[in-house]
């Protein structure tokens, strides 16, 4: 399990968690309020990371094998590659 707090939009956070999905969770006055999640990987999430120069686009890596490109705006895969 990893998270990631984006370096362009400052209230936003990913959390990759151990059943494979991201988090995006907002930085609230009062806490954090997690918006919407999605299904990345099918094993733990050991490192997540934001994009340096787009606070949306977002890299993954687990325990599946798989590093995935994703964009939070869509809660979508952008790309998928597999470790052999």
């Amino acid at each position: 399990m990893d998270i990631a707090w984006s370096r362009i939009e400052d209230n936003l956070i990913a959390g990759g968690r151990s059943n494979g999905e991201i988090h995006r969770l907002i930085v609230t006055p009062t806490g954090l309020k997690s918006e919407n999640s999605f299904q990345c990987h099918s094993k733990t999430i050991n490192k997540i990371s934001f994009h340096p120069n787009d606070g949306n686009k977002l890299l993954s890596g687990g325990q599946d094998g798989l590093v995935c490109f994703s964009d939070m705006r869509s809660l979508d895969k952008i790309l998928s590659l597999i470790h052999i």
